[in-house]
């Protein structure tokens, strides 16, 4: 057993190293931070959403061991639950898996988790970013799909989670709902937001090309108005298209995490919309190196500690 959990960990090891360029934490103590420093009522805010994050991730949420019970304390902290199956939507029920795991998947590589939040009133959905085990379908799928994405590429995951949100929005009682994601599942939820029209929250996120966000832009616009989409208010249009400003997505990073640190970028990123500014967390352990800086649990545990 140990031999295996060796070469398992030896291959994440090599898998991360293979795409990104780890900065050191020396290294990234001498590097200006890329936005502005977020105040700790700001980050206090931002955890409950960085937690459903983590949960997008999570297999069991309703597990019996001690980790289980101690998230879903957390969960009722944050006053947040599982949306129960017999409230979601026809259309995307074929996607939800009905057992201890409680989530969406797809082959496609999708992976969500939807909450109430405070309320039936209020959903967060949650994409989870890509994995790295070496025995997982979705660690290959996902890796794929973050490389399409990056290069501009239509994927059906990113049509999936717009479907997702859309079903959201149209239950008669939600009146507010915001996609969240981290890394790869923050690029998700950018294009899913602009899609449906919902606020986005992503962190550490790989950055969505421009082709894609007018792509979604074009699915909302197309799904509101199907006969002719050109005949839409022009200031609505002009609305749509700068659609990445703070009040619809907001974009947080770890202080010198991995995908975004400038000395430390994967190959794949690219470019933010101009007009979202980036808004920085400090990381909680300033002897972390950028690729330990870039997950889910790094980023609730920062929010966390600056929010003290």
């Amino acid at each position: 057993m140990k031999s295996t959990h060796s070469w398992l960990s030896g291959f994440v090891t090599a898998l991360l190293v293979a795409v990104s360029v780890t900065t050191s934490a020396a290294q990234i103590q001498n590097e200006e931070p890329r936005g502005t420093i977020i105040s700790p009522q700001k980050a206090k805010s931002l955890t409950p959403y960085a937690f459903a994050s983590q949960l997008a991730h999570t297999y069991k949420l309703n597990g019996k061991s001690e980790k289980s019970i101690a998230t879903r304390n957390k969960m009722l902290g944050y006053e947040m639950t599982p949306v129960d199956s017999k409230d979601l939507p026809e259309p995307i029920k074929y996607l939800f898996i009905q057992d201890e795991t409680q989530r969406f998947w797809s082959y496609s590589g999708l992976q969500a988790r939807a909450f109430y939040h405070h309320n039936k009133k209020n959903i967060v959905l949650a994409f989870a970013g890509t994995d790295f085990h070496p025995l997982m379908y979705r660690s290959y799928a996902t890796a794929g799909t973050a490389n399409l994405i990056a290069y501009g590429y239509s994927t059906p995951m990113l049509t999936q989670a717009s479907a997702l949100c859309r079903a959201f929005k149209e239950i008669p009682e939600v009146e507010n709902i915001i996609v969240t994601g981290n890394s790869l599942g923050g690029a998700v939820a950018h294009y899913a937001g602009l899609a449906c029209g919902a606020k986005t929250i992503a962190f550490n996120s790989l950055a969505l090309p421009e082709n894609l966000r007018q792509q979604a832009i074009l699915d909302y616009i197309n799904y509101h108005s199907i006969e002719d989409s050109f005949s839409i208010d022009p200031s609505y249009r002009s609305e749509l298209s700068n659609a990445g400003t703070p009040k619809q997505l907001e974009l947080i990073e770890v202080e010198g995490e991995a995908l975004n640190n400038t000395k430390g970028m994967w190959i794949i990123q690219g470019q933010h919309p101009k007009n979202t500014p980036i808004q920085i967390v400090p990381s909680h352990d300033k002897k972390l190196g950028s690729v330990g800086r870039h997950w889910a649990p790094a980023v609730i545990k920062s929010l966390e500690t600056h929010s003290r």
